[in-house]
């Protein structure tokens, strides 16, 4: 392979590696046009590392939004903190992680470094979307200097917030114009990079052409930054970092510049419940969804075996409060998605003979019968 070719790879490997985007493992995905309608998926869990679960933007126009939704990464309650992931969103097992748990009377801080949540400066849970990891930092820090009652009430605001429709429709609202802004001249960028300059170079040669080629590359990147810059301000005025380091970055490196528009939604909607945001789907998919919920709400994956008691109540306790909020938000299941003999009713496997435990999710098959 010449210079040349092994340079255009890498650029061409740098892109797709800007096409990435890193989430919660057990995260939801909406992909959707800025006019059309959205699809809902879960990314693999094959694919986890230490940077998260890896979700491809789509690498050529039109680009989609592409909206993250973190899962709730602990059972928060009255009486203590528990890691536990409160809906699974996938037919697999949830994703495994350690139990911790602590009663409120035994923690003094609560903090947070990076991406990385910290209970007296132990790592509690790594989450991926920023908006989610305050959402639960601010919580734990209001809860620890309330009475139990004060507390209970508090946790009920914010599972409430969370499931709030209002809360997705007014966000998508914010910097609606600069965000449209971004995804035309991306595109126009990306057309520009890929199509206009290859052809122009092919059959004008590269002498007379290449400066105004460029001239108009860098106009692009421009005024994708500045778009980016200000749709960023206004939907995360806090990110002040995070928002000059990327437009820092993009003015330097195009293929991060024709990403801009992931930046900007992949965590607009983290820490919200996807149900609130389903007006986002048509309406199959809206169903299929809300059957999946209600499924995973009404037959909860199996927890770790012999725990003490304290964690027992935390998870159970905070279990009856997300169903006592969230299921009557959910479409009621049909008998004939919940019953049948050789048929589980959280993943809908059907088997010859009814196993102990559905080898396809993990659910305890003789007690979601009862």
């Amino acid at each position: 392979m010449t210079e040349d070719g092994l340079f255009l790879l890498l650029l061409v490997g740098l892109y797709f590696w800007e096409c990435l985007n890193w989430l919660t493992p057990g995260s939801m995905v909406f992909r959707g046009t800025m006019a059309g309608r959205a699809r809902w998926s879960v990314p693999d869990l094959a694919f986890e590392n230490r940077l998260g679960v890896p979700v491809l933007g789509r690498p050529w126009p039109p680009f989609v939004a592409l909206f993250g939704f973190a899962p709730w990464p602990l059972a928060v309650t009255a009486d203590g903190v528990a890691t536990h992931t409160a809906t699974s969103w996938i037919r697999d097992d949830r994703p495994r992680r350690p139990l911790k748990w602590w009663r409120w009377e035994d923690i003094e801080e609560v903090d947070m470094s990076g991406r990385d949540l910290l209970i007296d400066g132990e790592r509690v849970v790594r989450i991926a979307s920023p908006r989610m990891l305050r959402r639960i930092h601010d919580l734990l820090v209001d809860l620890l200097d309330l009475d139990p009652p004060t507390r209970r009430e508090r946790i009920q605001e914010e599972l409430d917030d969370w499931l709030d429709a209002e809360v997705p429709r007014s966000r998508l609202e914010l910097g609606l114009g600069a965000r449209r802004g971004v995804w035309l001249f991306s595109q126009v960028l990306f057309a520009h990079i890929v199509v206009i300059s290859p052809f122009v170079v092919i059959t004008q040669g590269l002498a007379g052409t290449w400066i105004p080629l460029a001239g108009v590359a860098l106009v692009l990147n421009i005024l994708v930054t500045v778009f980016y810059v200000v749709a960023h301000r206004i939907q995360q005025p806090e990110e002040v970092g995070e928002r000059w380091t990327t437009a820092l970055v993009m003015a330097l490196f195009i293929p991060l510049t024709a990403r801009a528009h992931d930046h900007l939604t992949r965590d607009l909607l983290g820490d919200v419940h996807p149900w609130a945001a389903s007006h986002l789907l048509d309406a199959e998919e809206r169903e299929t969804l809300g059957s999946w919920l209600a499924r995973d709400l009404r037959w909860p994956l199996p927890e770790f075996e012999d725990l003490p008691d304290d964690a027992i109540r935390i998870l159970a306790g905070f279990h009856t409060a997300l169903e006592g909020r969230l299921g009557p938000l959910l479409p009621t299941l049909a008998p004939s998605d919940a019953e049948g003999r050789n048929t589980c009713p959280r993943c809908e496997e059907v088997f010859s003979t009814p196993p102990v435990v559905c080898p396809d999710c993990g659910v305890l098959l003789d007690r979601a019968s009862s």
